[in-house]
């Protein structure tokens, strides 16, 4: 898969405002904190979003999460989600993955 497509995936995971979260990378049913590759999760930040699609700490990652950091001009993917709408989420991961496509779907 490429940068696009990773951030495309992450993007479709968090698209219902149910599945979007703030303050924790993801929750389980109950609200709790919970690691984002767990199968109990049912909602992840932009960040919990990236490192479940791609596996976080490998390079497929850090690729995603660069590309998203360079469209919102953050420090961090889960700085700009907690203090960003889900719609602006979203925008950013738009726009992210139009820059990867436009480099060719990079990786």
């Amino acid at each position: 898969m490429t940068t696009a497509d990773d951030l495309r995936a992450a993007r479709n995971l968090i698209e219902r405002p149910e599945a979007w979260t703030k303050g924790v990378v993801a929750r389980d049913t109950f609200g709790s904190p919970i690691t984002p590759d767990s199968s109990d999760a049912v909602c992840w930040c932009a960040y919990g979003a990236l490192a479940k699609v791609t596996r976080s700490a490998s390079p497929d990652y850090d690729a995603a999460t660069a590309m998203l950091r360079k469209v919102v001009r953050a420090d961090t993917v889960s700085g700009f989600n907690d203090t960003h709408t889900h719609a602006e989420v979203l925008a950013a991961f738009d726009r992210a993955i139009a820059l990867a496509e436009s480099q060719g779907g990079t990786k």
